[in-house]
């Protein structure tokens, strides 16, 4: 038998077992290949799977430094409370009622000392917390320490490093969530 006729044999029965005993024409057994439009409607749904990605990695990045913001200032309201404590004889002296800060003022001393442990304390609030602010209340009287913070969060699609409520337009600083933290103490 010739090699072609072989072949031919070959196709001729696969073809009329898959097609229920019908043997086909040639030409509609073979399909080319996708067509355009099914890469094109593919690519599409790709595209958007993809973009919906890159948005939930946006928005994840959004609350970690959000919650980076919480966490820096839950520790500098301990930080605080914890030094007044140290030097409770003269927790009233910490009320930053009659305060003006001066970060350039801190430094490190091994004594506590209030005025010295408040310029140190805000300075910190300055460094790490944008557009950061904070208060104390001493209550003398029951000795309820209220240590209260507040700060802004950058609009998104802002970069730490370009956060400056100088730079941004109007409608950036209307998307500027301020944050507050309060934590009263007995001490």
């Amino acid at each position: 038998m010739h090699r072609s006729s072989y072949f031919q044999s070959v196709y001729k029965y696969r073809s009329s077992a898959t097609n229920g005993g019908f043997c086909a024409p040639h030409d509609a057994v073979f399909q080319g290949g996708f067509s355009l439009v099914e890469v094109l409607v593919t690519l599409a749904i790709l595209s958007i799977g993809l973009m919906g990605l890159a948005f939930l990695q946006a928005q994840g990045m959004q609350l970690n430094t959000s919650a980076y913001s919480r966490t820096q200032a839950s520790i500098l309201t301990g930080d605080i409370i914890d030094r007044m404590r140290l030097n409770s004889g003269d927790a009233a002296s910490y009320d930053t009622a009659s305060f003006s800060p001066n970060p350039s003022s801190c430094t490190v001393t091994g004594a506590p000392d209030a005025d010295n442990d408040r310029h140190c304390w805000y300075g910190h609030i300055q460094e790490t917390l944008p557009s950061g602010d904070g208060s104390i209340s001493v209550n003398g009287s029951t000795g309820v320490v209220t240590v209260n913070l507040s700060w802004q969060e950058r609009p998104a699609g802002r970069r730490d490093d370009d956060f400056d409520p100088g730079s941004l337009t109007s409608a950036e600083l209307d998307e500027l969530r301020i944050q507050q933290m309060s934590m009263s103490v007995v001490l």
